[in-house]
């Protein structure tokens, strides 16, 4: 599993834990990405990263999420370090499901352990004040194993239960229609796209391609607009062109008074 290892890396023992998990992680056979050890070099030697290299480490994060199948965010302190915050937000969004943990004692009294947005955004939570470094890394290490989905659940082609079954496994599954299979189809839209981008080598573009047509296609039958999308593709091509040219729009000229 591609498994994107999110959290503070401000201090030396912050890092440290970081490094060790991502170790732990790939003893267990995961492809694990720790930002920490990318950034390494600037943080260790105390030089602050140019601003070219720190597009380049932007860049490479956010690549590495978008690729990620899970994303194991630590969630300390009394308020969530930012970067974190955000890469959980980017995941969520992304519907790469989220398991947040917390070594911290401290909570936000009546409104929960953290923040409301990334407790329900988070697909599992792991709270454990008094683990010691070593025991939660293998908590982690043993909750990795286990499928997570996103919030919700995930919508799947409908053969997929059968094909589960077929393994030797259980499927617990829930039939949706109208308005929720509405929001869910779009859902898979997105997910779709993100697992495109992710993709890099000819047969795995191929597939996503293929779930993501399957995807838009099926959104577009359940709104009765398959012929709609057709005739708004070709206006729409024939008024604004193609995307295939490479033309990129980089701003616009201000409006004259």
């Amino acid at each position: 599993m591609r498994i994107y290892c999110a959290g503070p890396i401000f201090t030396y023992s912050e890092r440290a834990w970081l490094r060790d998990l991502g170790k732990r992680l790939r003893r267990g056979g995961h492809d694990a990405f720790v930002p920490a050890e990318v950034e390494e070099d600037f943080l260790e030697a105390s030089r602050a990263p140019k601003p070219a290299e720190r597009r380049a480490m932007f860049k490479a994060n956010v690549t590495k999420l978008s690729s990620a199948q899970l994303v194991v965010a630590r969630l300390d302190g009394p308020d969530v370090d930012s970067g974190t915050a955000w890469e959980a937000g980017f995941a969520f969004a992304r519907r790469i499901p989220v398991l947040g943990y917390r070594f911290d004692y401290r909570t936000l009294g009546r409104e929960g352990v953290v923040n409301l947005m990334l407790e329900q955004s988070a697909a599992s939570f792991l709270w454990v004040p008094t683990a010691t470094p070593e025991a939660m890394r293998d908590r982690l290490a043993e909750a990795v194993e286990d499928p997570i989905f996103p919030p919700g659940g995930k919508l799947v082609r409908d053969r997929i239960p059968e094909v589960i079954a077929g393994e030797g496994r259980e499927a617990r599954t829930r039939r949706v229609r109208g308005p929720g299979l509405d929001a869910l189809l779009r859902d898979k839209v997105v997910e779709e796209a993100g697992e495109l981008v992710a993709a890099f080598d000819e047969e795995q573009v191929a597939q996503e391609l293929a779930d993501l047509t399957e995807a838009i296609e099926a959104l577009a039958e359940h709104l009765g607009l398959e012929k709609r999308v057709e005739e708004e593709r070709a206006e729409r091509r024939a008024r604004l062109g193609v995307f295939d040219k490479g033309v990129v729009l980089e701003g616009l000229d201000a409006r004259e008074a």
